[in-house]
């Protein structure tokens, strides 16, 4: 019985994180491409950081930007963001540095192992700190990659923080949006 108490957990956790994971998917497939500026914009950094082209989309006026897809990467971006060239840029070079470091396949292994461990809390708590150490690490490149300050990156982070953040929930916790912010205006190293 108690192996059946841990399967169904298991089952439950797994389920739960593949619901979330396909309406995101879902959101990204059916938003409206991006064309003009934007779209050459992305094809430019794909090019210059050696990753494949992914699809670039507009979301809802609500949704932060957030890439989806391993084999097709889709990025979604709202609206609003498409109003400022150099924030656009930031935005599109962190999306595409998840690409890049297949941060998909990490994941999904994270996922994997906290809904086998669900029952450990020292799982879900490795678990937001890959979370923080994956963002941060596409926080770096994009702001050794860009002409966009530290400060205006942080205003970028904080600006998306308030949109609800569709398949990066962690950013959206305040104590993770306070561990990047101060990573962004930190000294660089």
């Amino acid at each position: 019985s108690l192996a059946a108490i841990w399967l169904a957990g298991a089952v439950v956790v797994f389920a739960r994180a593949m619901r979330a994971q396909r309406a995101a998917v879902r959101m990204a497939r059916s938003a409206p491409p991006a064309f003009g500026d934007a779209s050459v914009l992305l094809a430019e950094l794909a090019a210059q950081m050696r990753v494949r082209r992914a699809r670039l989309v507009i979301g809802d006026d609500a949704t932060g930007p957030y890439v989806v897809g391993l084999l097709r990467p889709i990025i979604v971006v709202p609206p609003a963001l498409l109003a400022d060239r150099a924030l656009l840029r930031a935005a599109l070079l962190h999306e595409l540095a998840h690409v890049r470091r297949f941060d998909a396949i990490g994941r999904a292994v994270q996922l994997l192992a906290t809904s086998l461990f669900f029952f450990w809390p020292v799982v879900r708590l490795v678990g937001k700190r890959l979370d923080l150490a994956r963002e941060a690490a596409c926080d770096a490149w994009a702001l050794e990659s860009s002409e966009v300050s530290r400060p205006a990156y942080a205003r970028l982070l904080v600006n998306m923080a308030s949109l609800r953040a569709t398949a990066a929930a962690n950013l959206a916790v305040r104590r993770t949006l306070d561990a990047r912010v101060s990573a962004v205006l930190g000294p660089s190293v």
